[in-house]
This record gives structure tokens, sequence and C-alpha cells, in this order.
């Protein structure tokens, strides 16, 4: 193949697979214009792989956020116009810190897809993950599993309030990341983190698809820097948009409780631990209060 031929076959290839992606995403895997451009892609990628070789599968991750292919990633087009409204959910729905997220914007980390939804890009074939320096660098570091990137920001967020700038001066001031485990455990970063000296917490969601992703690393990692680290709610940034209405209104909070509880009364012992919750949540009303209880 000359070279501008085989400029133009992997020009055509590239066209296809957006094609097909869009096409799935917009119409679904079943619908007869996706199979239609998957066929078209595999045609394609035909002219660019001799013929003993196998044509590598393509997989969508649907719900996800990003495509792959079976030889690296895929992410979506980028649709600059639709990140305002990107942002929006995120800021003012999620409640996730305005400047983290127009921070990993602008270095690329988050965009906004044709559909509107946003994409979250790791680094180096990596999950995504976002890091709070520490203020020491001899310090232990601080390792975050979380289940998306929503639930990794939330939980890094929820760390800063509760483990930084403490008045008792028992701050951790190491390094924090929180990353993303939605797919394989970030094995890598797991080691590294123990091989420090450091923490590993399992910020993963009140259910049973979390206790299995703890169970599976308490298994793999016995050791005693592995802590689980349930959120209060059901998932970590439940937790942090409860935490911003304890500050915003603590009696509309102690409503939600409230109902929550109707919902699912629990024992005495489980209320006056959700009430003590919601009292250190709030503001301060009362000069007798323990001075590290936000």
């Amino acid at each position: 193949m000359e070279d501008n031929q085989f400029f133009d076959a992997v020009t055509a290839a590239i066209e296809a697979a957006q094609n097909f992606l869009d096409t799935d995403r917009a119409y679904g895997p079943d619908n007869p214009r996706t199979r239609d451009k998957k066929d078209r892609l595999a045609q394609t990628m035909q002219t660019l792989t001799p013929t003993n070789v196998d044509i590598p599968e393509l997989r969508v991750i649907h719900g996800g956020t990003e495509e792959r292919l079976e030889r690296g990633y895929w992410p979506p087009s980028p649709d600059p116009q639709r990140w305002s409204q990107v942002r929006a959910h995120l800021v003012q729905e999620l409640e996730l810190p305005a400047e983290w997220i127009d921070t990993l914007h602008e270095r690329g980390r988050i965009y906004a897809d044709r559909g509107g939804d946003p994409v979250f890009l790791g680094e180096d074939q990596q999950p995504f993950l976002a890091r709070l320096p520490g203020e020491d660098t001899g310090s232990a570091p601080v390792l975050i599993i979380a289940e998306s990137p929503v639930e990794a920001l939330s939980a890094l967020e929820m760390h800063r309030r509760l483990n930084r700038d403490r008045p008792d001066g028992r701050n951790e001031r190491g390094d924090a990341v929180a990353i993303s485990a939605e797919g394989p455990l970030p094995h890598q970063a797991i080691q590294a983190a123990l091989d420090r000296g450091g923490v590993v917490r399992v910020a993963t969601g009140n259910n049973t698809a979390g206790e299995a992703v703890w169970q599976e690393i308490r298994e793999q990692y016995p050791s005693q820097q592995l802590e689980r680290a349930k959120p209060m709610m059901e998932d970590w940034n439940e937790t942090l948009r409860f935490n911003n209405a304890c500050y915003r209104d603590p009696a509309a909070a102690a409503r939600q409780l409230d109902e929550l509880q109707r919902q699912n009364p629990p024992g005495a012992q489980s209320r006056a631990a959700v009430r003590d919750a919601v009292r250190r949540l709030g503001p301060a009303r009362s000069h007798d209060r323990d001075p590290y209880e936000r």
C-alpha cells in the first residue's frame, strides 16, 4: 500500500469508528443503523490489517466515561458548546467544588461530549484520579478508592473537610489521591501507597457492590494500612450534598433525615448516631461545641 493510500485508509477508519460510536450512543447497540455502522467499520479496518490477523473487537462501555478500542482508549469527541450544561450539572446539581471542576476542565481532564455528558480522562491510560498536594512530602500518603469519577471527587472533598486544617493539629499532611476504580482495581496505585507506608481507604458506597470491592481488596492486600471508609449516606456524593445542606439549612437537613428514618426506621442507637452527625455537620450554634466538629 502506498503512503497516500495508507493515509486515506487510516482517515476512513477513523471516520467509520466515530460514526459507529455516535450511532451507538444515539440509537443503541441493537439498532440496525448501529449494526450497519459496525460492519462498515470492520470493512475499513480490514484494509489496514493483514488477512492473517484477527480484527480487534470494538467494545463500548455504556454509561461510563469513555469508549475503548481493544488496542487502547478512544474517548468521545468533545462538544465545547455543551460544556456550560455539563458544568452546571457537576457544580450545581452534584455540588462538586467549582474550582476543581474548572481546573480539571482547563487541563483537559473533563469535557462535554456530543450527548451532553461529562467525560473524565485519566493519565497514561490509567483511571481518572484527582490529587490534593501534601503539606509535608515526608508524610504518609492517602489513597482513596471510589467507584466513579464523581464519587472520587466527592470523597476527596469530604477528606479535605474532615482531615485538613484541624484545630487539634492532628490533620493529615501527606498527599491525598482519589482514584476511580470503574474497571479493574488500580493495583499499581494500591501497592505504591502501601509501600510508602500510606493508607488505602476503600471509599465505595453503602451497597452490595461497594462492599464487594472492599472484600476483594482486603483479601488481596491483608494489611493494617487498609481502611473501609463508608459514606454516611448511600454514596459519597450524596454525603457531600447532605454536608452542604447542613451548612446551608440544618433544619432542612434534619427534615431530610426524618424522612429517611420513616422509610427505614433505625434502632435507637442508630438514630442517636444520625442526630449526632447532623449536629456535627451543621454550623456551630453553641459555645460548648467541640472545635473540631464541623
